[in-house]
């Protein structure tokens, strides 16, 4: 009787330190599980840095002082700006980083449609016919036909 009490007693004992060895091993991967879920939950985090870093290189501010994402000012319209040598993202910038262009010089392409726009206003305030001769000048400032100076 009383091996038979041993016997139950060891063969309790060996359940309880199988018992205790489950527990462990389970303790060890809800520890591991917690380690990959930090490791998503950085990865994750980091994913949101990466893409507030990038809307906010994107992000400019037009003329109109409102902050933008897209190409054109949601405020006022205007066109996000570029560089006028290169069409580069010249946002913010004294000189573009594509190809060095002086972003604060004005533009070719203004002083020549400022010097269209001169030439249209001449045209348009010059008499249509020559006071020589008669002829039609068509904003020409001397006459094709006798070639006196027109308007004087």
């Amino acid at each position: 009787m009383l091996k038979d009490f041993l016997n139950k007693a060891n063969s309790l004992m060996n359940t309880a330190n199988n018992t205790a060895n489950s527990v462990n091993r389970t303790k060890q991967s809800v520890n591991s599980l917690g380690g990959q879920n930090r490791q998503m939950q950085q990865r994750e985090a980091n994913k949101k840095r990466e893409l507030k870093a990038a809307q906010k290189a994107a992000e400019w501010k037009c003329e109109c002082g409102k902050k933008n994402h897209a190409k054109f000012c949601e405020h006022c319209g205007k066109s996000k700006p570029a560089c006028h040598s290169c069409g580069a993202d010249a946002t913010g910038s004294k000189f573009c980083a594509q190809c060095g262009a002086d972003m604060t010089a004005p533009p070719v392409v203004d002083e020549v449609a400022e010097e269209i726009e001169e030439v249209e206003e001449e045209v348009e305030e010059a008499p249509a016919v020559c006071d020589g001769c008669g002829a039609k000048v068509c904003g020409a400032r001397f006459c094709p036909e006798c070639g006196i100076k027109v308007g004087e």
